[in-house]
């Protein structure tokens, strides 16, 4: 079951691992949100944004389709540096 409660401490520039891939947090969803419990970045050579579940013991990614190039996304770009500088 997919949960947006109940996961580990997250926090905005942390460092989780989704699916086996390392993933930098760009926002972390305060509240009750329908994307899921933070958005991410991951793939350094083809950074993508995605927003992330928790499923109760793992962190997934979410089904929801992602719409931005993360790379030429500005409100991203300080995240997609620090990315591809790991």
């Amino acid at each position: 079951m997919i949960t947006k409660k109940n996961h580990p401490k997250i926090e905005l520039k942390g460092w989780i691992n989704v699916e086996g891939s390392d993933c930098l947090i760009t926002q972390v969803y305060r509240g009750y949100s329908f994307s899921g419990a933070c958005e991410v970045v991951t793939n350094p050579k083809q950074p993508i944004n995605k927003d992330v579940c928790w499923d109760g013991s793992n962190w997934v990614f979410s089904d929801k389709p992602t719409f931005v190039n993360a790379a030429e996304t500005p409100r991203l770009k300080e995240f997609v540096e620090i990315l591809r500088q790991k």
